[in-house]
């Protein structure tokens, strides 16, 4: 049976996280494995000389993983398969997730802005820091409830590994769901935005587009037919496909979204940017980021 590695805190946002994951392990045929990770206090000031307080920062971290492992044996059950550990969370969990070969992560996602989105989030670290496929929860979604999620949107594109989405896609599709594709194609002024390179083209941006739109209709449609899923359910948007995939999710109602990530590395993430981790810093809703095969 496939492991599920599951990221929990000692909060109220962790019991809805917990009941996202229950459902989706059953889905999925998986077993729940659940790490909660307490960051030393005094890392945040690793500059300065805290020796005086070295043996109350001991005392106060143990008494701190036997309370939240108290607490969370009392939310999720006595049984549950549970550590609790210190350390950096994002480095445990990659940690874990190794000695597990677990298939799938799921941990809470924090909208984010301004310094916070640059300095990047432990749900961030982690995508970026591993290939295994992650669902990032919202702390404002609803649950899926015994049923699953109900209004399922799939983000895709040429490069996409069609096959791969539209597998695990169906794995979480119920019966009663209905799901959409959406593809997001970025107009060509935003790479060329000036007149002059236009100007000696034989065909306008427009005609440009309006081929690209027509062959990436007809390659997604082939793909996600071979793949068993309803090719009329695609549809295309014009724009910045992190603001295109948030705004169509929220048009939607949709409660999860359904994405694939392939970028890695500090570059990509910092200077280049990431359509995924762009969503997830303004996501609605529940994301589940799909890697590769």
């Amino acid at each position: 049976m496939d492991r599920v590695l599951v990221a929990l805190e000692a909060n109220q946002e962790s019991l809805h996280i917990w009941k996202v994951a229950q459902q989706v392990t059953q889905q999925i045929d998986a077993s729940p494995s659940i790490l909660s990770v307490v960051k030393p206090a005094l890392e945040v000031y690793a500059d300065l000389d805290f020796t005086p307080l070295a043996e109350h920062s001991f005392n106060w971290l143990r008494g701190e993983i036997e309370a939240r492992t108290e607490t969370l044996r009392r939310d999720i059950g006595p049984d549950a398969d549970l550590l609790v550990a210190e350390g950096s969370p994002a480095d445990l969990i990659e940690q874990k997730c190794k000695s597990l070969n677990a298939k799938l992560i799921v941990m809470g996602v924090h909208n984010r802005s301004g310094l916070s989105r640059l300095l990047g989030s432990t749900t961030q670290a982690v995508l970026n820091n591993t290939d295994v496929d992650l669902l990032a929860v919202h702390p404002d979604s609803s649950s899926p409830g015994e049923n699953g999620y109900q209004q399922i949107m799939i983000c895709v594109d040429t490069s996409t590994d069609l096959v791969n989405i539209c597998d695990k896609a169906k794995k979480i599709l119920c019966t009663q769901a209905n799901y959409s594709f959406l593809s997001v194609i970025t107009p060509l002024s935003s790479f060329f935005p000036g007149d002059s390179i236009g100007a000696n083209m034989s065909v306008s941006y427009q005609d440009l587009m309006n081929r690209l739109q027509t062959q990436t209709l007809a390659q997604l449609r082939n793909g996600i037919k071979r793949a068993g899923l309803d090719p009329s359910k695609l549809k295309l948007r014009l724009g910045d496909p992190r603001h295109e995939i948030v705004q169509a999710a929220k048009d939607s109602q949709a409660d999860l979204i359904i994405m694939s990530a392939r970028q890695r590395g500090a570059f990509s993430r910092l200077v280049l940017g990431s359509t995924t981790q762009g969503v997830l810093n303004t996501t609605p809703c529940d994301v589940y980021v799909t890697r590769q095969a």
